[in-house]
């Protein structure tokens, strides 16, 4: 890797964590994932860490909210907002091509995202660790922690092509959390709209379409997929997709791909 890259990284390391929301955040993580590891199950009358499928399921529920939100907060402004501040034209002084510049940004603050999300819904695993150790909690949470690290990916990267996309961070702000709000709110509460209305008369190749075309529902699909669980609304025929983990993973990379990609195409094309 270049090491003008690397050094670009370093640079949106340390500019990132100098903002006091993102420990903030990572502490709200911890103390959100105590609450569902250790509190999850006093709704069935038990006391003490919840079963591991129960957390799981807890903790994919609030990361697809939480998670997209984070990502495009911390990248909407990666672009917009050194161009209104005039940072950006003087770091394109420097010899650093834009594609440098653009895996640079993205890397070091999915980096951010990366720790943050360790750190913070680690705190879980701990937790049911101290009750029943096993190789089998490791892997739903390496699981859990490299598919919501993937998935903020995904986000973060259309952030940046949204600061690219327009010249001011108020409306970098507005379009980063209608994208929020669509992928993580609307378009699921549609597809059950589609699926009640028309009484389920989309095919199952139609449904399976429909949910890979939406990264939040990739996401569920992984964990649900590796604990052999069935979802809920639009996710309760996922035993019957008959989905491929890798290929799911293939999907969320793929959309951080092409949303750098096209970062790349229209910060060439952008005056400065």
């Amino acid at each position: 890797m270049s090491n003008k890259i690397l050094i670009v990284a370093a640079k949106e390391w340390r500019d990132g964590w100098r903002n006091r929301w993102l420990i903030a955040i990572t502490l709200i993580f911890a103390i959100m994932a105590l609450g569902l590891s250790w509190f999850g199950s006093v709704t069935y009358g038990q006391s003490g860490p919840s079963p591991l499928d129960s957390t799981i399921a807890s903790l994919v529920s609030l990361a697809v909210l939480v998670i997209p939100l984070i990502a495009l907060l911390l990248g909407y402004d990666a672009y917009v907002g050194e161009q209104e501040a005039g940072t950006l034209l003087l770091l394109m002084a420097y010899p650093i091509t834009k594609l440098q510049l653009v895996l640079g940004k993205f890397l070091g603050q999915i980096s951010i995202l990366a720790v943050s999300t360790t750190v913070g819904f680690g705190v879980a695993a701990v937790v049911l660790s101290t009750n029943a150790f096993s190789i089998e909690l490791i892997q739903a949470f390496a699981v859990f922690v490299f598919s919501a690290t993937l998935l903020g990916g995904v986000f973060l990267a259309m952030s940046h092509l949204v600061s690219l996309s327009v010249s001011e961070k108020t409306r970098a702000a507005g379009l980063a959390l209608f994208i929020w709000f669509f992928f993580t709110l609307l378009y699921d509460l549609g597809l059950l709209s589609v699926l009640v209305s028309t009484e389920g008369w989309m095919s199952q190749g139609a449904l399976k379409t429909a949910l890979l075309a939406n990264p939040t529902d990739v996401f569920r699909l992984i964990n649900l997929i590796h604990l052999d669980a069935v979802g809920s609304g639009p996710l309760a025929s996922v035993s019957q997709l008959n989905l491929n983990s890798y290929i799911l993973y293939g999907l969320l990379i793929a959309w951080i791909g092409v949303c750098l990609a096209l970062t790349k195409l229209l910060f060439i094309n952008k005056k400065i």
